[in-house]
């Protein structure tokens, strides 16, 4: 079982977005495999470093949707995934530096914190999207 199931309620209805928070809670499952104590910390670095590296491009692919639609809150929205991504640039941090080690406490942070902007914080985006979807389409 995983630590972290897909819900269709994550889902915002636009495919880009969708796969990226598909990817990251595939990469949060990964983490909890990797607090397995045969695995290593090269192994956990690598899985760290893709989190961090899928919620940076998440936050950029979100920030420019909502820029280019004019989303409600998107400045409200940046804020808080810039925070989340700099909470979790110091735990890479301190992981680093050995202070601290990939606990069930970091990753149930992080799933809480992803299930809350997935279902909480875009909950009053996801028909201002679905309506605004024919924007997204590619320029040809």
């Amino acid at each position: 079982m995983a630590f972290m199931e897909w819900d269709e309620r994550f889902g915002i209805g636009i495919l880009k977005v969708d796969e990226e928070r598909k990817q990251l809670i595939r990469i949060l499952n990964a983490l909890f495999d990797g607090m397995k104590p045969q695995t290593w910390d090269e192994y956990l670095e690598g899985l760290l470093k893709e989190l961090y590296e899928g919620l940076l491009r998440h936050a950029r692919t979100e920030e420019d949707i909502f820029s280019r639609l004019d989303c409600p809150k998107k400045q409200e929205n940046k804020v808080e995934l810039f925070r989340i991504i700099e909470i979790l640039k110091e735990f890479i941090q301190e992981y680093h530096e050995k202070k601290v080690g990939v606990s069930i406490q970091i990753l149930a942070f992080l799933s809480g914190w992803l299930k809350s902007h997935f279902l909480v914080f875009h909950h009053d985006y996801r028909a201002f999207l679905k309506e605004e979807k024919r924007l997204l389409a590619p320029a040809s």
